[in-house]
């Protein structure tokens, strides 16, 4: 049986904070939602350098990242501006696959203001 280590996290747009994750996590498959967006692009931040292979739409609001010991040939991908999806067939528990998805949950605004007094 392969285990994968998976980190599930909503980075806010935050450049530094994907910058750091990308340098410093020790994750197979990093499925984030809101990543910063490059204005210029319209992409999310992944430099060539990276370990890690970007699945992301344009202005898209979910990311996944898979980690460069998958040879991209192994895996499928789709992704829309609302959410990802990484499908790697034979892996996973007894060779049945795993299939990832990052989804973007936008915030509930019920503006309900609770005070505590």
């Amino acid at each position: 049986m392969t285990c994968s280590k998976i980190l599930l996290w909503n980075t806010e747009g935050n450049k530094q904070a994907l910058e750091v994750l990308l340098e410093e996590a020790e994750f197979d498959f990093l499925l984030i939602q809101e990543p910063w967006i490059n204005p210029t692009t319209k992409s999310t931040y992944c430099p060539r350098s990276s370990k890690y292979h970007l699945v992301h739409s344009t202005k898209g609001r979910a990311a996944i990242f898979v980690k460069k010991g998958y040879p991209v040939g192994q895996w499928d991908y789709e992704a829309t501006e609302h959410w990802c999806r990484v499908w790697l067939p034979g892996h996973g528990p007894q060779g049945l696959g795993l299939e990832l998805w990052s989804v973007y949950n936008p915030p509930n605004n019920n503006n309900n203001n609770t005070q505590v007094l």
